[in-house]
């Protein structure tokens, strides 16, 4: 089972006098706000618990309906933590631990159907036409599902949902060796056929075609010398990438593939999706635009992650660690940090708002030692040296592993890891 890496915890940064605090503004809750976490069954916890500001944790069974686990708990404070075991495959956990406003931990939830998965296996079967012999068509489903297809070839996309699927066709053409280019597109939209149905041909010389648009990006940033592109398209049954690299692309100024604003329905968004190197091995930085216009752009990246000041806290029952990030204003919604284990993963992760009210970003794991239910198996064990990585993230777009974008929302953020000695 896949596991995302979501996770927070608490603030104690009274100690730290040269701390820079976030100001996000933060109001009271209502009086005894109810925030529900859901998951799908696919996704259902080991254990969950609740921490109402500084109380105790608080161990919660879940409500089941229609295919999910609800987790309720009643807030009085304006800030509280979640703490969540996934299994991440047989034989590991992944605890992960979110502190932020009540209403903000609903977000570390998984019930969305691109994190569940499908919800039936159907298969469609089809033909291209108005592909030559140096072009290549890549056909998508709704469903995430994707298949390719040559001249005279016949193609089938399987594993596809029940219900209606938008389906995404593009056509490649070789330019050089091991190079191509974006030629046309196909877009249907509301496909529902039953298993083993053929589509009528996906023909690139037929009306139905389009050629994509091709705009330029102008990246920036500290120490950005160029950036990976990918570009990507969401409907209402649809969310995927389409994109390849334009042949040697490289340098600041970029082009990126689009389709034409005409051929978007209401609600449909296009991702421009840009990634590059930090300063040190395995850093990474990233920045997301959600659009409908193609047009010329400019992206900023955000800096790197400032290097976390590290505390060992206690060695038993398991490894406690307290991690404290100095404030960068670029990334203002939310800091998380992973410890891996041989067979744990556990994670904190803190918003902008629960960090403004605690102090900063000061994330400790808590002591759920004793909490009921909770096996400390699943904490950090002991170790000569531990490896983590840390993730802050900021803009506009919502939080959690799916947040639903508006046009013109953006996310930046930067990874960055190493090995400490506790």
């Amino acid at each position: 089972m896949k596991t995302i890496a979501v996770v927070c915890l608490l603030a104690l940064l009274a100690a730290c006098s040269d701390y820079k605090s976030p100001t996000s503004p933060v109001t009271p809750p209502p009086e005894g706000q109810t925030v529900s976490v859901v998951y799908c069954d696919t996704y259902t916890p080991l254990w969950v618990g609740f921490e109402d500001g500084d109380g105790a944790w608080t161990h919660v069974q879940p409500l089941s309906t229609n295919g999910t686990r609800v987790y309720r708990f009643t807030f009085a404070s304006n800030r509280g933590a979640i703490a969540t075991v996934l299994e991440a495959s047989p034989g590991t956990t992944s605890l992960q631990v979110l502190y932020g406003a009540p209403t903000e931990l609903a977000s570390i939830g998984l019930n969305t159907p691109r994190i569940c998965g499908i919800t039936g296996d159907k298969k469609l079967l089809g033909t291209v036409a108005g592909v030559d012999s140096t072009d290549v068509a890549v056909v998508r489903s709704g469903s995430g599902t994707l298949t390719t297809a040559h001249s005279g070839e016949d193609f089938a996309i399987d594993h596809l949902a029940d219900g209606p699927q938008d389906i995404l066709a593009s056509r490649a053409t070789l330019v050089n060796p091991g190079e191509q280019l974006l030629t046309k597109f196909i877009l249907r939209r509301g496909v529902n056929l039953p298993d083993n149905s053929s589509l009528p041909v996906l023909d690139f010389g037929a009306p139905e075609s389009f050629a994509p648009v091709v705009a330029n990006v102008t990246v920036g940033g500290d120490g950005v010398d160029g950036a990976y592109l990918l570009s990507l398209l969401r409907t209402a049954n649809f969310e995927d990438q389409f994109s390849i690299p334009f042949p040697g692309a490289t340098g600041l100024t970029q082009s990126y593939y689009a389709l034409p604003e005409a051929q978007l329905a209401a609600g449909d968004l296009q991702e421009l999706n840009a990634s590059t190197h930090g300063s040190t091995p395995g850093a990474s930085r990233n920045v997301r635009l959600y659009f409908r216009t193609p047009v010329d752009r400019a992206l900023e990246f955000g800096p790197d992650v400032i290097t976390p000041t590290f505390t060992t806290l206690a060695s038993t029952p398991s490894l406690r660690i307290r991690a404290q990030f100095v404030a960068q204003d670029e990334y203002d919604r939310q800091t998380a940090i992973a410890y891996f284990g041989p067979t744990t993963t556990v994670a904190v992760l803190m918003t902008a708002t629960y960090a403004a009210v605690a102090g900063g970003y000061d994330l400790v794991m808590p002591e759920l030692a004793g909490v009921a239910g909770f096996d400390v198996a699943w904490e950090l064990p002991v170790a000569a040296s531990v490896r983590w990585a840390a993730n802050r993230m900021g803009g506009t777009l919502g939080l959690g592993i799916d947040p639903v974008p508006t046009e013109g929302a953006i996310r930046r953020a930067a990874s960055a890891g190493d090995v400490i000695t506790p």
